[in-house]
């Protein structure tokens, strides 16, 4: 059965296309920072350590392939919008030597461009070295067909030729014995069925493609598993983005890899069938803050952030630190920081739920935040020291985005036990809880001299008395996520792509084979 997946890495940015080693202990792949010019190729160990930089050649280093002996990675490296070279380098660095420039429109493939046409692999090495099968369009804007490029001397020799009602082949993947080519040929927008040929010794003779897949599905990452039986790759046909393998025989079914999650990009699987790695999509979100007096928007600078999410931050109320909620640690939980964004300490550690909206106490000693640790959302207090966290409320509905009264007296919440969005307070130290709005109501605040409630219902903002009283519209078509406290603190989110491993045992590469 296969183990839980594991980040193998968690930078900043977009690190994909990967490609291990023979013997299954390293992984080279695409790494495009932040603010660089263009990825380049990286490798790194499997397990803890940082990786290794190959390249620093600006431009766009992409779609690494290890060579069957463990000596080499080609890759492909963007010359404009419309070729790329092929270079090959030496697998622990060293010099780059330029083997042939081909057709390839690399925005596309690197995710610059208008639709990711080009499903990875790219490139596949014959198993005796002497031969690269490459992709290569016939011309810009056309179709892709498969190459057989001489190591030696660079010279190219096509292999497939699309039928004319298709949109071209790609994603090559070699069978381990060298003697199976599997594929895709793209029918139409994200279309794409998987076909296998047999290739010569020399790779010089191809024989008729046969369909494998029937269903036209998006399809990347395509991957042979150690033992040559089955195949590997990223699909959409369950409805959302998974992890899929078929045996490499005809009226094979596809079957999930249920361990990998979702949205699972690029794959590769090693030799020796203990790994599979693929890129995974992470929306990241960090926290940035901005001047209230000035050019905000100029002088905006991320000053909390991680790999993963962190958002609904607040100042405490001297402003010498900040809360915040984040899934760095692997689940969401309350974090505070200082107000520079350093020495980040994990507040809460409830690991099977979801902890968040922190919101500090005036005299910040207390946060109080929502969690889900029993089922539903319910309102908890917790030392700004650390602790153990006070569940304040204990019914059946959801309670949820606390803030407090200006004496620190009263917990405001939005609550579902009316069957309707209400705002309800409870005493900070426990007790009967008070249902304050009784026309709707979601986040609520209270104003600066603890004389008015502002709080938001229906994308609007309202207001009404403390003391109770009429409740009062005052803006409409608000968002809804407003920000009604003050603070120069908010989250701006970036889509991240990193790589995971997944173990896979001996039965697992075993099984599914009919």
């Amino acid at each position: 059965m296969p183990f839980p997946a594991v980040p193998l890495t968690g930078n900043s940015g977009y690190e994909t296309f990967p490609t291990f080693s023979p013997e299954g202990t390293r992984v080279a792949f695409s790494w495009d920072q932040p603010g660089k010019h263009g990825p380049n190729i990286w490798m790194k160990l499997i397990g803890p350590g940082a990786p290794v930089r190959l390249t620093t050649e600006p431009g766009g280093d992409f779609g690494p392939a290890w060579s069957r002996d463990g000596r080499y990675i080609a890759f492909l490296r963007a010359i404009d919008a419309y070729h790329a070279a092929i270079i090959i380098i030496p697998a622990v660095g060293g010099p780059e030597r330029r083997l042939t420039v081909i057709t390839f429109e690399a925005n596309d493939s690197l995710g610059h461009g208008k639709s990711h046409e080009v499903p990875h692999p790219f490139l596949a090495w014959s198993a005796d070295g002497k031969w690269l099968l490459a992709l290569e369009q016939n011309a810009p804007d056309e179709t892709y067909s498969i190459l057989r490029i001489s190591i030696e001397t660079g010279e190219k020799r096509t292999l497939t030729s699309p039928p004319a009602h298709t949109n071209g082949d790609g994603a090559l993947a070699l069978s381990p014995d060298g003697k199976t080519l599997a594929f895709t040929r793209t029918l139409g927008v994200f279309e794409r069925d998987i076909y296998m040929a047999s290739l010569s010794q020399d790779a010089m003779g191809m024989g008729k493609p046969s369909r494998l897949t029937f269903d036209g599905r998006e399809i990347d990452g395509l991957s042979w598993t150690a033992d040559g039986r089955r195949l590997v790759f990223s699909s959409n046909r369950g409805g959302r983005r998974e992890l899929w393998q078929i045996a490499a025989k005809a009226s094979s079914r596809p079957v999930r890899v249920t361990a990998a999650g979702d949205d699972p990009g690029t794959v590769a699987a090693s030799v020796q069938g203990r790994h599979l790695v693929y890129s995974h999509d992470v929306l990241d979100g960090d926290i940035w803050r901005t001047p209230l007096n000035g050019n905000s928007r100029k002088e905006a600078r991320s000053f909390i952030s991680s790999t993963r999410l962190q958002h609904h931050a607040q100042y405490s109320p001297d402003g010498k630190r900040v809360a915040f909620e984040s899934n760095r640690s692997g689940s969401y939980e309350i974090w505070i920081c200082d107000a520079d964004g350093s020495n980040p300490v994990q507040l809460t550690a409830f690991r099977n739920a979801w902890a968040g909206s922190p919101r500090w106490a005036p005299g910040g000693e207390k946060i109080a935040f929502d969690c889900n640790a029993d089922g539903n959302w319910d309102i908890y207090v917790i030392s700004a020291q650390g602790g153990k966290a006070t569940r304040l409320t204990k019914t059946q509905a959801n309670d949820f985005r606390p803030s407090w009264s200006r004496d620190g007296k009263w917990v405001y919440y939005c609550s579902t036990r009316t069957g309707h969005r209400q705002v309800w307070k409870i005493p900070a130290n426990g007790g009967g809880e008070v249902q304050v709005t009784r026309h709707g109501g979601y986040v609520a605040f209270e104003s600066f001299g603890g004389e008015d409630l502002y709080y938001t219902k229906e994308h609007e903002l309202w207001k009404m008395p403390v003391r109770g009283g009429d409740e009062i519209r005052l803006l409409e078509s608000l968002a809804e996520t407003i920000s009604l406290w003050r603070t120069a603190a908010f989250t701006s989110w970036t889509m991240r792509r990193l790589l995971k491993t997944l173990r896979v045992s001996n039965f697992w590469t075993s099984q599914h084979t009919r």
